[in-house]
């Protein structure tokens, strides 16, 4: 967030006095937080009053202050995924959200868009406990940044009035009730057909916010370099050009955070993976290279790290089933070192495959790591026990 200039200073010392008698937390009174809503009028203090008691009143009377001791619907987060990658390089948190595959027109149809906007504001509440368990007095973090990938978005998902209705009705409450908690998004694989959405919801955004999206087409060396300029590699999933091959979607937090009876979460890392620790092996041209483990009991972690010296490739992992678990094209090896954890949910054989395939001419040398370790306590803390 940047820094307060001196006009903002002084209407922060007036603004705290008019909202002395709201009820907040300290992490929503600090002035870091406070600030969003001035910034958000123009330093008005009469209109930036206003909206944080409208706020206030709509926390009160929809059910938002009590909304994390709800069940969050399955069939909403199936239907509704989206990953928490970690965090930018100023530490804030990374989300992708893959919003081309987001069927909006379907939940409305279905008559699940109650439970569709419960899920939105549940998460939102979610971020802010997130981001006030990780601040401090001095340090304050209350800002996200989006990868939206558009891949697959049709305006069929989107083309009725009532699901128009829905999704403008869900930006302007973004705009009114958390302001400025946007810091940048990246709209990625956005086809032609979305500047018709994008031209309904523009009016609804505030230039702050507007001035904070990045609107990108399908050229994927365009939009990894602007994300890999403010998101180090180890917090960018494979896909998107970075370095982690098996980040977990939503639900995989929500059901740590159920297994805790308080708030006790924290975002997944992967392991480093020392350069002795890595064997070598060619990839022939058209080719694929085959690494298969077993696990001997359900619990154990399953932890990996892999790279290219000059060319991308492929990677596969799946169950002895043939089960796909993780399936990426192509993964930039040759840029950053590509790290994975799992969980295994059974005993058995898991089959790490490289996929060379697609590269009729060139060999690829690769080098690689599997581990085999003892889950503790469901924390990722493990010690080593067999590789």
């Amino acid at each position: 967030m940047d820094a307060f200039t001196d006009k903002e200073i002084i209407a922060l010392k007036g603004f705290r006095q008019r909202i002395a008698d709201i009820p907040l937390s300290w992490f929503l009174r600090h002035d870091k937080n406070l600030i969003r809503w001035l910034r958000a009028r123009e330093l008005n203090l009469d209109q930036a009053e206003i909206m944080i008691r409208k706020n206030f009143h709509w926390k009160q009377t929809s059910g938002i202050n009590d909304i994390l001791n709800r069940p969050v619907p399955d069939v909403v987060i199936r239907d509704f995924p989206f990953q928490v990658t970690g965090y930018d390089k100023d530490g804030d948190i990374v989300a992708v959200i893959p919003y081309g595959r987001w069927d909006f027109r379907s939940v409305v149809e279905s008559g699940k868009k109650h439970e569709f906007v419960s899920y939105i504001n549940y998460i939102i509440e979610l971020a802010y406990k997130f981001l006030e368990s990780r601040s401090s007095k001095d340090v304050i973090y209350n800002q996200v940044v989006l990868i939206l990938d558009m891949e697959g978005f049709s305006l069929k998902q989107v083309l009725s009035r009532p699901t128009i209705d829905l999704l403008l009705g869900l930006l302007q409450s973004l705009e009114n009730n958390h302001p400025e908690c946007l810091k940048r998004a990246f709209m990625i694989n956005a086809p032609k057909v979305f500047e018709i959405l994008w031209a309904i919801s523009k009016p609804l955004m505030s230039l702050r916010t507007l001035s904070k999206v990045n609107i990108m087409g399908s050229n994927a060396n365009v939009w990894k370099e602007k994300i890999l300029h403010h998101v180090p590699p180890n917090y960018v999933p494979s896909k998107y050009g970075g370095a982690d091959t098996s980040c977990p979607n939503i639900d995989f937090y929500l059901h740590q955070m159920s297994m805790n009876d308080d708030f006790n979460i924290r975002l997944r890392n992967n392991y480093p993976v020392a350069d002795e620790a890595l064997e070598t092996v060619i990839v022939p041209a058209g080719g694929k290279f085959q690494k298969t483990v077993v696990v001997q009991s359900p619990g154990y972690l399953l932890r990996w790290g892999f790279k290219t010296d000059d060319h991308d490739i492929g990677f596969l992992f799946s169950n002895g089933r043939a089960k796909a678990i993780i399936d990426i094209r192509r993964v930039d090896s040759h840029k950053h070192m590509q790290l994975g954890t799992f969980v295994c949910p059974m005993a058995g054989s898991y089959v790490f495959c490289f996929d060379n395939s697609y590269s009729r001419m060139t060999s690829k040398v690769l080098r690689f790591g599997v581990f085999i370790s003892e889950a503790n306590n469901n924390n990722f803390d493990d010690k080593v026990l067999e590789c």
